[in-house]
């Protein structure tokens, strides 16, 4: 029997990840504080010193659309957020949102000279490594 004991207070949850083997054994593979859209949003205007209404307004600033786009991605692929969802925090449709998580990836892939330090510095507020 495994025991796994985990403090949270209240409001908070959490994210897990397992795996059970054929001899039921349980192996605890993540365990990751789901954080709200707030939180994420928090830690990565902190992270590129830029202001969260700067992230959320229509700004078209190639820094304030790259902002935009990593916490996109972060929201949607670390913590599962759906897009329909995130479109709702951003007030956009859904298809915007999917629209900033697929530039990102764009943008990273090619290796983008403003896009990546910015990756950098944001990285370092949440606990995995950002790629795409």
């Amino acid at each position: 029997m495994h025991n796994l004991e985990v403090s949270l207070k209240p409001g908070q949850e959490i994210c897990i990840s397992i795996k059970i083997t054929a001899t039921n054994e349980i192996e605890v593979k993540d365990v990751q504080r789901f954080l709200s859209l707030d939180e994420i949003l928090d830690k990565v205007s902190t992270a590129i010193n830029i202001p969260p209404q700067d992230i959320l307004s229509k700004s078209r600033k190639t820094n304030n659309v790259f902002a935009r786009y990593i916490f996109m991605y972060v929201a949607v692929v670390y913590y599962r957020y759906s897009k329909n969802k995130l479109g709702e925090y951003l007030k956009m449709n859904h298809t915007s949102a999917t629209h900033g998580v697929n530039e990102f990836k764009n943008l990273y892939e090619q290796g983008n000279a403003i896009l990546m330090p910015m990756v950098r510095q944001v990285q370092f507020h949440f606990p995995f490594k950002i790629k795409a």
